[in-house]
C-alpha cells in the first residue's frame, strides 16, 4: 500500500471512523493532492449512494451509469470525472451497503437542507434514468432521505417529480410536488 493509501486510510479512520478510512483510501490513493478533505469525503458520498442506488434493484445499467457520469461531468469537469468514476467503478464492485448510515451521518454533518434534498433528486434522477424507478430503490432513497433528516413530505414532492401519476397533467402530482 502507498504512502498516500496509508495516510488517507488513517486519517480517514481517525477523523470519520470506517467510512472516513474507505473515503480515505480513495482520497488518499487517486485525490492526494491537499484539496479540501471536506469537499472530497462529499463527493465521494456522492459516488457511493449512487452506487447503493444502481445496486439496489439488482442490475447495474449502462444508463444509470451514464446519468452518474454526466452527472460529474458536468459538476467537476471531464478529468475529474474520469478519476471519479475509476473510483465509482471500484465502489460497485463492493458491498457498500454497511456504510449506508454513516455515509449519510457524515452528508447531515458538513451539508445544509437545501443540498440535502438536492442528493435525494439526484438519486432519483438516477433510478429514473433508465425509464423504471423500482420499488426496491424508491425504499433506499426514502431510508437515505431518513438518515438524512428530509421530511416524509419533502422526500414525496421530490419523487412526484419523477413518477407518472395520471398522466402528466394530474393535479395530484403537481399537489404533491408542492
Amino acid at each position: 500500500m502507498s504512502l498516500g493509501k496509508l495516510i488517507g486510510v488513517g486519517a480517514g479512520w481517525f477523523l470519520l471512523g470506517p467510512i472516513g478510512a474507505i473515503i480515505g483510501y480513495y482520497i488518499g490513493k487517486s485525490f492526494f493532492n491537499g484539496k479540501n478533505d471536506q469537499q472530497k469525503a462529499y463527493e465521494l458520498s456522492l459516488l457511493i449512494l449512487s452506487s447503493l442506488v444502481i445496486k439496489s434493484d439488482g442490475k447495474i445499467l449502462k444508463a444509470e451509469l451514464d446519468y452518474v457520469k454526466q452527472f460529474f461531468v458536468n459538476t467537476f469537469g471531464a478529468q475529474k470525472a474520469n478519476q471519479y468514476f475509476e473510483v465509482f467503478n471500484k465502489l460497485n464492485k463492493q458491498s457498500l451497503s454497511s456504510q449506508l448510515r454513516p455515509v449519510c451521518q457524515q452528508l447531515n454533518s458538513c451539508i445544509n437542507h437545501s443540498s440535502r434534498l438536492q442528493i435525494i433528486h439526484f438519486l432519483f434522477g438516477i433510478s429514473a434514468s433508465d425509464n423504471e424507478i423500482h420499488p426496491s430503490e424508491i425504499a433506499l432513497i426514502n431510508k437515505i432521505a431518513g438518515y438524512l433528516n428530509i421530511s416524509q413530505y419533502d422526500f414525496e414532492s421530490i419523487q412526484s417529480m419523477f413518477m407518472s401519476q395520471g398522466g402528466a397533467n394530474s393535479l395530484d402530482k403537481w399537489f404533491k410536488i408542492l
